[in-house]
């Protein structure tokens, strides 16, 4: 079978695992039993050998996916010349504390007569593993060689098991109103009943989002048409009306739906985001996915193929402040206290960028040769590397978050004020050192100009926070704080581009500088911050699309369009004031989403297909900051607390400070 487009999978996931389940009725990528667990199902990284379950008519069909409004269950459309029938596809989630591995598989009937075809051959371990299936207690229970590798397949239609012992199948007919079920356990465990969704549907639905502008959209522009129109394949094109998301005559109840945060084209984009981020929220440890999958290419065919199904540092204030603004204080909460957690009992010297979902530090990166990859795309690669790299953006991104807390609370956890002063300390002394970058660069470190502006906020935060508890302030965190911010403005800044560049001693230019704005570095209406968009739209834009960057970064082919950094240019635009520009190019962005509204790490700008490791929450987390900033440039209120960059951190003072003489392109 020909590799599909990733907008043509559906996410389903129950907060400890997930599975990606395509058009076609074919769950082709899920690991057990949890996300950054090994496989049992991996046909999206290898046609042959990568394992798939699927149901489906037999013969010709056409196929459609939707989620039942407000909720992570899936349902997938299918019509043939004899009859139509749905596939609900979900992972139950029947209370607050039971997260089991199981996938249900749901068919009903709508009309007509159709036959039915369902398919099921696990491949454990990625592919390695070759199951080997046997009768056991009303299903079909398949045994890998390790003690973990073993799952139970049941159902409501007879199943027979493949002279080859590996593959178990069903073929039935079904009429109009009648339905099937089966269900994917990991363990050996029978379940007692096969459920219905509904219990699940009402978790998601009492979660969910709810506002005067939720699902029932009155006011012109507003509504799923913005990434619904996408199932073509192109972008849509958004007017300047329906950016605003105001209508030239609004009547009362249009009006009454604007007092959303997030209200404009953009608002059902938000809302799947918030519930793409829930899904892929440990429900034990409140760490959150980046993404459900691994190595899936930045362009198609290429070898930027990492694994990203672990939690980052990085951008920890910005998920917090986006699900507070959300309304989830509980999943905010949930995310900062494992935050605080890895920081207390790992300490500055210690911390890492990236750690697997429970909390563990080690994630050695392998190949998986026997693999072929998405579409081809080689390696595949399982674990990263980037949680060995010295990172020094990771330390000003953790006190930030400290830092919007206490200004929420008043106060930190107990034991937490004294790890965070301790990677001023660190910082105080090491910010000097080059490394990675905020993008992980598998080239040799260098003094990347981002790095250095959040060593500047963790000095900045922590003197704001210390003076805030009438702590003592060290001189030497002032004085390293001026000293930073003094070397990144003459260092960093390339009066012939007008604009804040990749790394020191370079003249490449790197989106992540949008930072500066957001986190308070300098104040939007500076003229090196409006500059520097000028010369970002100018270098590193394809219309609302923005790459990373285009200089080198050790590998030997390009990347996509990033969706992070495209989002974070709509919110620097609204921080400047410039609401009009960014609410297009927000409602633009959003039609790069599937019909499902999904999105992934990165966008093709040729075909506008996505790319890169999908879902990715990063990316959804950037689209809901974008709508709240793009919403206060609008005049809305934020629901609750303070937001980063608004009103703008004024610097610490550099009036005094020499700039540090830091080498460019000097190694660790």
């Amino acid at each position: 079978m020909a590799f599909l487009s990733l907008r043509e999978y559906g996410l389903i996931g129950n907060q400890e695992s997930g599975a990606l389940v395509s058009r076609l009725g074919s769950i082709d990528w899920c690991c057990l039993p949890h996300m950054d667990s090994s496989s049992h199902f991996a046909h999206l990284l290898d046609d042959n050998q990568g394992g798939i379950f699927q149901i489906c008519p037999k013969g010709d069909f056409t196929s459609e996916q939707t989620y039942i409004e407000g909720t992570n269950v899936l349902q997938t459309h299918f019509e043939t010349p004899a009859g139509k029938g749905i596939l609900t596809d979900w992972m139950p989630i029947e209370d607050y504390s039971r997260r089991d591995p199981v996938i249900h598989r749901k068919i009903e009937m709508v009309e007509g007569v159709i036959q039915w075809v369902m398919t099921c051959t696990p491949r454990f371990g990625y592919g390695a593993e070759r199951a080997q299936a046997e009768k056991s207690r009303g299903g079909v229970l398949f045994r890998g060689s390790a003690p973990t590798d073993i799952a139970l397949l049941t159902g409501t239609v007879p199943i027979t098991i493949a002279s080859e012992g590996r593959t178990a199948s069903s073929l039935f007919e079904m009429k109009e109103k009648k339905c099937a079920e089966f269900s994917w356990l990991f363990g050996r465990e029978k379940l007692k009943a096969l459920t219905s969704p509904e219990q699940t549907v009402k978790f998601w639905k009492s979660w969910t989002h709810r506002c005067n502008a939720h699902l029932k959209h009155g006011v012109p522009g507003y509504g799923p048409q913005v990434h619904g129109a996408i199932s073509t394949g192109l972008k849509t094109s958004v007017s300047p009306t329906q950016a605003t998301g105001e209508p030239a005559s609004p009547s009362p109840e249009s009006r009454a739906e604007t007092t959303c945060l997030f209200a404009g084209p953009w608002h059902d984009s938000v809302i799947r985001s918030s519930l793409v981020i829930k899904l892929m929220t440990s429900y034990f440890s409140g760490s959150i996915a980046e993404s459900l999958t691994t190595s899936l290419p930045s362009l198609k065919g290429g070898s930027r193929n990492w694994d990203f199904r672990y939690a980052w540092l990085r951008e920890s204030a910005f998920s917090i402040q986006a699900l507070h603004q959300l309304g989830h204080h509980d999943e905010a909460e949930a995310l900062f206290h494992w935050l605080s957690d890895t920081v207390t009992r790992d300490g500055a010297d210690g911390l890492q960028s990236v750690y697997t979902l429970d909390g563990g530090k080690y994630l050695p990166e392998r190949d998986l040769t026997f693999l072929s990859g998405y579409a081809g795309a080689r390696p595949v690669r399982v674990g990263n590397i980037a949680a060995r790299q010295f990172q020094l953006d990771t330390y000003g991104h953790v006190v930030l978050a400290a830092f919007q807390r206490f200004e929420r609370f008043g106060k930190l956890p107990d034991g937490l004020w004294p790890k965070i002063s301790e990677i001023a300390e660190y910082v105080a002394q090491a910010w000097r050192r080059p490394d990675r970058g905020p993008w992980e660069v598998r080239s040799k470190p260098e003094h990347f100009v981002t790095s250095k502006v959040m060593c500047w906020v963790a000095l900045d935060r922590c003197i704001r926070i210390a003076e805030a508890m009438n702590q003592p302030v060290p001189n030497r965190w002032r004085e390293e704080a001026a000293i930073v911010h003094r070397t990144i403005c003459e260092q960093g800044y390339d009066q012939t581009q007008h604009s804040f560049v990749r790394a020191f001693g370079e003249r490449d230019l790197d989106a992540s500088v949008l930072l500066i704005p957001m986190v308070g570095f300098l104040p939007p209406d500076d003229d090196r911050v409006q500059t520097t968009l000028d010369a970002l739209q100018g270098q590193l834009s394809e219309g609302a699309l923005v790459h990373r960057y285009r200089g080198q970064d050790g590998l030997p082919e390009a990347d996509g369009a990033h969706l992070l950094s495209s989002f974070w240019f709509v919110s620097c635009l609204a921080l400047c004031g410039r609401t009009q520009e960014a609410s297009d190019r927000l409602a633009e962005l959003c039609s790069y989403a599937s019909s499902l509204g999904l999105l992934g790490e990165q966008v093709d700008p040729s075909t506008g297909e996505p790319s890169g490791n999908f879902p990715s929450t990063s990316a959804h987390f950037a689209l809901i900051n974008a709508g709240i900033y793009v919403g206060i440039a609008r005049g809305r209120k934020p629901v609750s607390g303070t937001l980063i960059g608004v009103p703008v951190v004024k610097p610490t003072s550099t009036s005094a400070a020499k700039p540090a003489k830091v080498a460019p392109k000097k190694t660790a």
